[in-house]
């Protein structure tokens, strides 16, 4: 009787005991917990800083396919005067310099992401085309990485554009419109514009090299076009038909049809499934350009 009288007097106590520990052990759970939960917390702002700054759409710029970004270990070894690079040097935002002030001056609200002042869109357009092409590489080269190198070429205001040509030491600074049909205007008349039918390519150069062959070449041409699959072939048709139109009226063909097509566009005036097929016919007849003719 004394044995149970004094196990049922323990049991309390020890069931207070256990409580309370099982209390304490909760209580410690729950700290670790919600520190984790506020490492987390960070660790994931952290990372959203960061992507904003190094390549999110709040920061620095942002990778693009087809424009090799520079720093001043790299641009040396890309910029070596053994091919033809245009540079583009940002600030980071990819805003110019004069964009920012007319904002700040008229308290636009616009965000960077609508702003026709990302020049990064812009870039972006221009690397669509360009970006394989064989006779150009496209870099950037964001001022913040770069303080020595855009020191020495007086780069003062963002973006700025040079065009380092093969064999040249001094670039040349492009002073056209930041706007991407201007830069590509400037590139084409460089290195020629890419072709938009590639298997052509060496046809329209050899058409363009020798005039008194060029009825021999059309055919050849003709022949490629056959053995093009059906979207091509379109494109392909276009190119046999400027042919024909320069063997009979002249180069002054090649000009006069892209003066035509450049004020549609312009306007705006065609359908934007037409637009995108005279941009495209417009590309034709920059690789037929009058003075490689």
């Amino acid at each position: 009787g004394r044995g149970e009288c004094a196990a049922s007097r323990r049991h309390p106590r020890w069931n207070r005991k256990i409580e309370g520990t099982m209390k304490r052990n909760a209580t410690t759970i729950a700290t670790v917990l919600l520190v984790l939960l506020v490492a987390f917390f960070q660790a994931g702002k952290a990372y959203d800083d960061y992507y904003d700054d190094y390549g999110g759409e709040g920061g620095g710029p942002k990778k693009i396919v087809g424009v090799v970004d520079l720093d001043e270990i790299t641009f040396d070894k890309i910029v070596d005067g053994s091919h033809n690079v245009l540079v583009s040097f940002v600030d980071g935002d990819n805003k110019s310099n004069d964009d920012e002030e007319e904002d700040e001056e008229e308290g636009s609200t616009e965000s960077d992401e609508d702003s026709s002042t990302d020049f990064s869109t812009e870039l972006e357009t221009v690397a669509e085309k360009f970006g394989k092409h064989s006779g150009i590489i496209l870099a950037r080269v964001d001022a913040a990485d770069a303080f020595d190198i855009t020191e020495k070429l007086e780069v003062n205001s963002y973006p700025t554009l040079m065009l380092f040509q093969k064999g040249e030491k001094k670039p040349e600074k492009y002073d056209g419109e930041m706007n991407a049909d201007k830069i590509e205007a400037f590139l084409g008349s460089k290195v020629g514009f890419p072709a938009v039918v590639e298997e052509l390519e060496d046809i329209v150069k050899k058409f363009k090299a020798d005039p008194s062959s060029r009825q021999d070449i059309l055919k050849e041409a003709k022949a490629v076009v056959e053995e093009l699959d059906e979207e091509k072939k379109n494109l392909g048709e276009y190119y046999l038909k400027v042919m024909e139109k320069v063997i009979k009226k002249g180069n002054d063909h090649v000009t006069n049809e892209a003066k035509r097509l450049s004020l549609i566009i312009e306007k705006g005036s065609a359908l934007k499934e037409k637009l995108a097929e005279m941009k495209q016919r417009l590309d034709i007849l920059r690789s037929f350009h009058k003075d490689e003719l």
